[in-house]
């Protein structure tokens, strides 16, 4: 009976090994929930490296400010609308936008996404007409800008005069993105409205997968494993 498990256990280890390897759950690898108005990560996974919220800043937002982005008085990132413009090609065009980068730390190492999930909206502070606001999402994958996909593309209706973050939730199913060592992506937003007050927002950016390791240390584990097993069976 002793022979019997010291040799079931130094065949299934390495079987086990292998199946984890390659069917463990999804992790947050990183997440963005802008505490305090802050940019930088509130949650970043293990075996990544990731980089400070960004936001690219193309012009004057109309109401007399020298940056058309920043930080809600609750922490709710934004853009403002009147510079992205009013259609999915001005959008993709227009250079403000939100970005974020993560890697892999190791050399090796690559990244099998599973999911992005985020809010999107907007305020309207000035008594403004109700007005659709629409985000696009892109990734250095396939490219940014005019002519490249969209990963997503939602549209939310912001409401007359809401003061707080009206918003709509997003979620990109990343599945078929896999073998990854960097990416970035990019939020856009269109809006059907162009006079100052009104403010695109996001808020709670997660996204999740899984860092899976370098082939060549995978295996070196693998058959450290496979040998721990044949010596149990010498022993028995």
């Amino acid at each position: 009976m002793k022979n019997f498990h010291t040799t079931f256990l130094g065949s299934i280890i390495p079987v086990f090994l292998l199946g984890f390897a390659c069917n463990a759950g999804a992790d947050i690898l990183v997440k963005y929930d802008f505490i305090a108005a802050s940019p930088v990560p509130s949650l970043s996974g293990s075996g990544v490296t990731t980089q400070n919220f960004t936001y690219a800043n193309g012009g004057d937002e109309g109401g007399g400010s020298s940056t058309d982005i920043g930080f809600s008085t609750s922490g709710n990132a934004y853009l403002r609308t009147d510079s992205t413009g009013s259609t999915e090609a001005a959008a993709l065009a227009d250079d403000d936008y939100f970005s974020f980068t993560i890697s892999a730390t190791s050399p090796g190492d690559l990244l099998n996404l599973t999911s992005l999930d985020f809010d999107f909206g907007g305020s309207n502070l000035s008594n403004n007409p109700a007005y659709n606001a629409t985000i696009y999402v892109q990734s250095s994958v396939g490219g940014f800008g005019t002519g490249n996909p969209v990963l997503f593309t939602d549209t939310h209706t912001i409401p007359y005069s809401v003061t707080t973050f009206s918003s709509s939730p997003g979620s990109l199913d990343l599945s078929g993105m896999a073998d990854i060592s960097t990416i970035t992506f990019q939020f856009r937003f269109a809006d059907t409205i162009t006079t100052s007050g009104v403010a695109n927002r996001l808020d709670n950016v997660v996204l999740t997968g899984t860092v899976i390791p370098e082939p060549g240390t995978f295996m070196l584990l693998l058959g450290s494993i496979t040998a721990f097993g044949l010596m149990c069976r010498r022993r028995s």
